[in-house]
């Protein structure tokens, strides 16, 4: 959660005294971020890593859909369609854990974030690294990735977008990302800090 700590003399509220649940979905709102290829492809290695979105059976359900169609003595249709749906269900399940999970990576770095120090804050969105391309150019291939943010968090990335004149929101996070995942590379103790859930309190 967010406190009253804004980067680059942004002021916001605190939100500490605001008490929020998981079925309390009025606080997220869902989001398509553009992020790189390789941005997403490594918050996907450290969400299997540390075990972050529990066991998915898409591979499995995948194999087991090939039967049905081959046997012409098959089960009567309506065990045969309740099957499907319940392949479809595990599928949507796993999909769901997933987008939960990055979810949870991109708003812990926005925590992390927020707490730095404003020197800090000023060298991830204002500094342009020149080992990194993400800031300067179009910085490699896109993908698109949906996920479920705090509204508080959405209005702290639209703040720095603008204070920063960052061209889009995607920028931003794709410049907070660029940063923290180049030091998570480089020390798996800071990888642990920004994305293992033991460490979340």
């Amino acid at each position: 959660m967010l406190t009253s700590e804004i980067p680059l003399e942004v002021s916001l509220e605190s939100t500490t005294s605001e008490t929020k649940t998981e079925s309390d979905s009025s606080q997220h709102e869902e989001v398509c971020l553009t992020v790189t290829r390789s941005q997403l492809d490594y918050i996907e290695k450290v969400i299997e890593k540390y075990n972050i979105v529990g066991s998915v059976v898409e591979s499995k359900t995948k194999s087991s859909t090939l039967h049905t169609a081959t046997d012409k003595n098959s089960q009567d249709l309506d065990s045969s369609n309740y099957d499907e749906d319940s392949r479809t269900s595990k599928i949507d399940e796993g999909a769901l854990a997933k987008r939960k999970a990055i979810s949870w990576a991109i708003s812990q770095l926005i925590n992390h974030c927020n707490q730095e120090e404003k020197k800090i804050k000023r060298l991830i969105f204002r500094v342009i690294r020149c080992q990194n391309c993400t800031q300067a150019t179009t910085g490699g291939f896109k993908a698109q990735v949906t996920v479920d943010l705090e509204k508080i968090h959405l209005q702290w990335l639209q703040m720095v977008k603008v204070n920063c004149d960052h061209a889009s929101v995607d920028k931003t996070i794709r410049i907070m990302l660029d940063f923290y995942i180049a030091l998570a590379k480089k020390d798996s103790n800071l990888e642990s800090l920004f994305f293992n859930p033991k460490h979340d309190n």
